[in-house]
């Protein structure tokens, strides 16, 4: 039974995804891994009820796993935004939840993987599910998508499938290569080569049209595995020179495939090709520049709360107050919702005693996967075992587990962890230990009361749990579904009292997503720009402070603050004192950050104060020299500092950056510009 439950979470995962939510993606997934996990508690908890048995299987990798998810959860009561940490951010949910989540997967799968036929049929099913996520990938490649997606933030034609993005679909597509790689190489039974090549040809080709460098190098890793392995194999005679060939076989095809892609894409004239990506591999540019100040705001992060870090999934959050002068120039617009380097991402979230923790775990992993492919799957004649045996799965399924293993850990090296991939790591985990020898089994050895009595609280827990992650689960789907009906209409003035009736709801049912009220507060202030009724702005004023009282650090909401404090400035003095208290904190809790000094600057001109506006204005335009608005502002600050010449320079270089600038400004007799 949890075999087969275990197969449908590696069936659903990766593909699940729907038309009725904002979040089309990651939140359908987490919500249905999260009622099968609670699922398959209650069925090990019902069995151990039942069953004569009275024995828990334990491996003291473990130890290391509970002692992080006590870190994990020190970390969230100390959290800058505790329930973020509880639930993770929006689109991502990485927090204590989401750990828990997959550390009772682990716990769970190692009690109920003790046949070692159910682990070659469960790895079967993971890469046969990978070729047909590829399937969608590929379409998409070349054009074809039954789905009519808005405007995608990535490079057409690039593969994204049901992970919603190539970065995501990528990192799980390289931790089923391995398992096809492997299994195909060491498969005996024409049906299963057959399904095996196919699935295997399909992720490859899937993995190249997502464009994604890191994915590509982790792919050569795991060849570079594989084929040492085999030749290990082969030469010290464990396996024939079939297994040889087989490699180079699979290899040459895979090569064939490569080049048939490189080609396609030069001819089609895509937005991205082959080549370029493979060139940009050695440049350290673009994107790559983009991941080094991200890496620098998490390492700065880190010294700065280095016991139990900010909480988990709090990068968002705090990252902007922790970034470089070069980050502006990189990026002045975007905030990054991930560290993309996963032990970063560890260690800023639940600091270096939680990392410690979590790094000890798949170290740990790492040798036992070690172990098992080149110590434990041989014979008492040396050779390897190519089938199940009582012990173990064939070589086959656990080197292409450990080289999957191996493929993820360095994908996570500058990419993101989320559900549809991550799910995938912890399937492996389980695989591994369960055939671990290091496994004990634990007995009760009290009364037979105090036992039925334990089993019982036992069954409670796993109800509960099951309970938790249904309710919890339909809470956040069913608001993220109202957010999707009413979303569109906060952005129309003539609709936004419907769609405010939708994400009222919608915030009720998920009071912790700030996303929602947002939402509702800039379009309150649409309106009010569009009428000019206080009673609009003070709405979007109650929505923006609700916002705020959620999510602190926000620096989106609170730039929005200072816009509509300003605002109603205009109806109310102190409002501008306001203003000015949001953007100075900005200010100190972001210096590098081009919003804030650009907030602030607005704000001392409004104030009157020329020459603090000079000063952050001029600050705002040296992190971001590509904003028109902030050299607009700089311009009228200079001239009514009396600098005209340098006025007009400003303006200028405003209506060169946006053309659109020249109708904020009206030339007079003089020669004069003034707004």
């Amino acid at each position: 039974m949890i075999a087969v439950i275990t197969g449908l979470i590696v069936i659903l995962i990766p593909t699940l995804f729907d038309s009725v939510t904002y979040d089309p993606f990651d939140l359908i997934k987490n919500v249905a891994f999260r009622i099968l996990v609670g699922i398959m508690f209650v069925v090990v908890a019902l069995w151990l009820l039942v069953s004569k048995t009275r024995r828990v299987r334990f491996h003291p990798a473990l130890y290391a796993l509970i002692l992080f998810l006590g870190v994990a959860a020190c970390a969230t009561i100390m959290s800058v935004e505790p329930w973020v940490s509880v639930w993770g951010k929006y689109r991502r949910y990485e927090g204590l939840v989401a750990f828990t989540a997959y550390a009772l997967f682990l716990f769970l799968m190692i009690q109920n993987f003790s046949n070692r036929l159910s682990i070659e049929w469960v790895a079967r099913v993971a890469l046969w599910t990978g070729g047909v996520v590829s399937i969608y990938g590929i379409a998409q490649y070349l054009g074809y998508d039954f789905f009519a997606w808005s405007a995608l933030p990535f490079e057409q034609r690039r593969s994204f499938a049901s992970l919603g993005n190539p970065a995501l679909l990528a990192g799980y597509l390289v931790t089923v290569l391995p398992l096809g790689l492997s299994m195909t190489i060491f498969s005996r039974k024409a049906y299963e080569i057959a399904f095996n090549v196919m699935s295997t040809i399909l992720i490859f080709v899937c993995l190249i049209t997502t464009f994604n460098r890191t994915s590509w190098l982790a792919a050569g890793l795991t060849l570079c595995v594989l084929a040492g392995a085999v030749i290990y194999f082969w030469r010290r005679g464990a396996v024939k020179h079939e297994a040889v060939q087989n490699l180079v076989i699979v290899v040459g095809a895979l090569f064939i495939f490569f080049v048939a892609v490189a080609i396609t894409s030069v001819v089609t004239k895509s937005t991205l090709t082959v080549t370029e990506r493979i060139k940009e591999i050695s440049v350290l540019s673009g994107s790559f520049q983009h991941r080094l100040e991200i890496w620098g705001a998490g390492f700065r992060m880190i010294a700065e709360r280095p016991l139990l870090g900010m909480g988990p999934d709090t990068f968002r959050s705090t990252s902007r107050m922790y970034q470089g002068p070069k980050y502006g120039h990189i990026a002045p617009d975007i905030v990054a919702d991930n560290a993309h380097n996963y032990e970063i991402q560890i260690a800023s979230g639940t600091g270096m005693l939680g990392f410690l923790f979590f790094a000890t775990l798949v170290i740990y992993i790492f040798f036992e996967g070690w172990r098992l492919v080149f110590s434990r799957s041989f014979d008492e004649n040396g050779r390897a075992h190519l089938e199940s045996t009582s012990r173990y799965a064939g070589i086959g399924v656990n080197l292409g587990l450990f080289t999957s293993f191996i493929a993820y850990l360095f994908q996570l090296l500058t990419s993101v962890s989320i559900i549809g991939s991550t799910v995938m790591w912890w399937f492996v985990f389980g695989l591994i230990l369960a055939q671990s020898p290091s496994l004990r089994e634990i007995e009760a050895r009290k009364k037979a009361t105090t036992v039925g009595v334990g089993r019982v609280v036992f069954a409670l827990i796993a109800v509960i749990v099951f309970v938790f992650a249904c309710y919890s689960g339909y809470r956040l789907f069913a608001a993220d579904n109202m957010y999707f009906m009413g979303k569109g209409m906060t952005e129309n003035p003539a609709f936004l009292s419907q769609g405010e009736v939708f994400l009222r709801r919608a915030i009720e049912l998920n009071p912790w997503q700030w996303e929602y009220a947002a939402d509702l507060a800039r379009g309150y202030y649409r309106k009010f720009n569009q009428t000019g009724n206080p009673d609009d702005l003070e709405r979007a004023i109650m929505y923006a402070e609700y916002t705020h009282r959620v999510e602190s650090h926000e620096a989106d909401i609170r730039a929005l603050l200072v816009q509509l404090y300003l605002a109603k400035s205009d109806f109310d003095s102190t409002y501008l004192d306001r203003a000015f208290a949001v953007a100075t904190r900005m200010v100190q809790d972001m210096p590098y950050h081009y919003v804030s000094r650009l907030s602030l600057g607005i704000v001392a001109l409004r104030r009157g104060d020329l020459e603090l506006a000079r000063r952050e204005l001029g600050k705002a335009v040296e992190l971001n020299p590509t904003s028109a608005i902030a050299f607009a502002y700089l311009g009228e600050t200079v001239q009514l500092l009396g600098d005209h010449a340098l006025a007009q320079i400003y303006y200028k270089r405003a209506i060169d950056l946006d053309p659109s600038m020249a109708a904020r400004f009206t030339t007079q007799p003089s020669g004069t510009t003034t707004q």
